[in-house]
């Protein structure tokens, strides 16, 4: 059985609503993506070591690619339990490589 492809979209979606930011400034909620989805420049340059940030995509690559190969383990039972976390690397990796030796 083949899965019938999708052209185009049939419905009424919402258009985008502004996210509303009136007292963010007032409660530090700095916005750094737009409506569309770009970086809008508010968000300031982390000033990290090029060594750092290599370190930092590497390891993201290797989950990447661990969450993928379990994923498919999983999917062919050979593998009885996985949580996918496909597209929250970068929040992983950032968080631990915020951490310091004494945390």
């Amino acid at each position: 059985m083949t899965t019938p492809k999708i052209t185009s979209f049939e419905g009424n979606p919402r258009p985008p609503v502004p996210v509303p930011l009136d007292a963010a400034d007032d409660n530090g909620i700095v916005q750094v993506l737009d409506q569309e989805g770009l970086p809008n420049g508010n968000l300031p340059d982390p000033d990290l070591p090029e060594s750092t940030c290599v370190r930092m995509y590497e390891t993201m690559v290797m989950v990447a690619t661990i969450d993928r190969l379990g994923w498919q383990l999983q999917r062919s039972g050979r593998v009885e339990f996985w949580i996918p976390s496909r597209g929250q690397e970068a929040a992983h990796i950032a968080s631990t490589a915020a951490l310091s030796n004494d945390d």
